[in-house]
């Protein structure tokens, strides 16, 4: 049997009654939480799943839903949406922890200190002689003003 992402691609078989489809959406809800657990990419898997051109959930719109017959529309349509909206949900649950991981990661950086003083360019012969010969005068004990 071919894996539901495959099969997503195909069209609905002509002699499909509401157990092949409850099976096949099934076995598609079962691949997305696969793919949630082993994913890091949050945004590769939102285009694999709900992507307009080649997204799963649009291939079984166009492949399953369309072409089924009147009396399966219904059900068809129903488990559909409540695949998309499962993935939908899904998805952004999964960016919000991966966010609010990121965000407690940089807790200990506090972004209201100023940051490092950046000199531009470089110091002058001149200015680098003259703190030469001012450190030499402090080590003796002199003071500069």
């Amino acid at each position: 049997m071919p894996r539901p992402d495959e099969q997503a691609q195909r069209p609905i078989p002509p002699d499909a009654d509401e157990n092949t489809v409850r099976v096949f959406f099934d076995s598609l809800g079962a691949q997305f939480d696969k793919e949630l657990a082993d994913s890091r990419d949050v945004k590769s898997l939102r285009d694999h799943w709900l992507g307009r051109k080649h997204g799963i959930c649009t291939s079984t719109n166009t492949n399953w839903l369309q072409p089924a017959p009147r009396e399966l529309k219904p059900f068809v349509g129903r488990l559909q949406n409540q695949l998309k909206t499962r993935v939908e949900q899904a998805i952004e649950e999964r960016a919000r922890g991966l966010a609010s991981a990121s965000v407690a990661a940089g807790a200990e950086l506090d972004v209201t200190l100023p940051g490092p003083e950046r000199w531009i360019g470089a110091r002058h012969p001149i200015r680098i002689v003259q703190e030469e010969i001012e450190g030499i005068f402090r080590s003796m004990g002199y003071s500069t003003s």
